[in-house]
């Protein structure tokens, strides 16, 4: 069986770490007779900057301009994407893989142009609805609220129409699942796979030591780590700094937004450079606000820290992370800034960190999730 993923635009660790790593990984296991990826781009800059990154990758691929977003250009994604298919596609001994459901709307229209079966896995992982909806109503700019309507009315026909093709729908999380049910924008043909940490996640006691002695952190103090990436309107981790400056702890803040306070280390580093902090960080701080696109949603962070072990302090905003916290008893659930505690010996979270390492890889490790998308896999092309 031949493995076609078709990809939106390249945008960061996310791309890298839900698509490129999952691709490895199938690409070292053996389990397809050929693996390609087929990765739109939407700019120069951005087929630069996507080439440079697929370097480090050993996987085929194959890049292709398009704004899979933009309603007024259906017919050129379409066009482009029908073309690259039809290269790849010889027999019915296939599986199309995208990320996105509006990128599965694309893959649907360019098949049945080129008359193959659609064998469609559709990954939705984010609530893309009320992610529009959210930064409208954060915004005065009339065009950008227009803009918004247009998209908004574009997704829901595309939506409609993958809904009208029974293609099978892959999610991040139960809540995201019940969402797009209950709001009747998909239908339950939805199973769940929460998004991975990939391999490279792995805790190492030397890279913890190195990494603590080059940010000057001793043995014994507790490091606590945040982490917002690219700083998405509704991540609000900086909501907890006061409380945890308050007390005496070391904090790492790795974001492209600076926190220009004594006793706050600021930097932002490449997505493979990730583990080693992790290692040396004790205390996680996933804080976002109470909105739906946040509850239904699984952060990718989320299950970087919790294969690494870390300790997740939590504000009950995100629903797989509560549920996992409470039951595995990862981490710390409040409900406001002012009730966070950190212990000050770091010996204290590093006694059950190989516990929590295991409970996590059982869920968010990619292993997991690679076996869980092949059985769908699986499913798809014998039916």
């Amino acid at each position: 069986m031949k493995l076609i993923y078709v990809s939106p635009e390249y945008s960061g660790s996310v791309v890298e770490g839900q698509v490129y790593k999952l691709l490895d990984y199938y690409l070292s296991k053996g389990w397809f007779n050929e693996i390609v990826l087929l990765q739109s781009y939407n700019s120069y800059d951005k087929f630069l900057e996507t080439k440079q990154v697929l370097k480090n990758h050993n996987f085929q691929y194959k890049l292709f301009y398009s704004k899979p977003w933009n309603p007024f250009k259906v017919f050129k994604t379409k066009r482009e994407l029908s073309d690259l298919l039809n290269n790849e596609i010889n027999e019915c001994d296939f599986i199309v893989h995208t990320r996105t459901t509006i990128m599965a709307f694309h893959a649907c229209y360019a098949l049945e142009y080129i008359k193959k079966p659609l064998n469609v896995l559709a990954d939705e992982r984010g609530a893309i609805f009320y992610e529009l909806k959210y930064k409208a109503k954060k915004t005065n700019n009339i065009i950008y609220k227009i803009k918004s309507w247009l998209q908004y009315s574009f997704f829901l026909y595309c939506y409609r129409t993958v809904r009208l093709n029974n293609i099978q729908i892959s999610t991040v999380s139960f809540s995201m699942k019940e969402l797009l049910v209950k709001n009747k924008f998909l239908g339950s043909n939805i199973s769940v796979h929460p998004n991975i940490a990939s391999d490279i996640f792995v805790y190492n006691e030397e890279l913890r030591y190195n990494t603590r002695e080059k940010l000057g952190i001793s043995k014994n103090e507790s490091l606590v780590i945040l982490s917002s990436g690219e700083g998405g309107l509704w991540q609000n981790d900086i909501e907890t700094i006061d409380i945890l400056l308050k007390q005496n702890v070391k904090i790492l803040n790795l974001s492209k937004k600076e926190i220009n306070k004594q006793g706050v280390i600021n930097l932002f580093i490449p997505h493979n450079e990730m583990p080693y902090y992790l290692s040396a960080a004790d205390v996680a701080i996933l804080w976002r606000e109470n909105e739906v696109l946040n509850n239904v949603a699984c952060p990718s962070k989320f299950g970087e820290f919790v294969v690494m072990g870390l300790y997740v302090i939590h504000n009950k905003t995100v629903d797989i992370a509560t549920k996992y916290i409470k039951e595995n008893h990862a981490g710390l659930l409040v409900d406001e800034a002012d009730e966070i505690r950190v212990n000050n010996d770091a010996l204290y979270y590093q006694l059950e960190r190989q516990r929590r390492i295991e409970s996590g890889r059982k869920i968010f490790s990619v292993e997991e999730i690679a076996k869980s998308y092949y059985k769908k896999y699986i499913s798809i092309y014998c039916d």
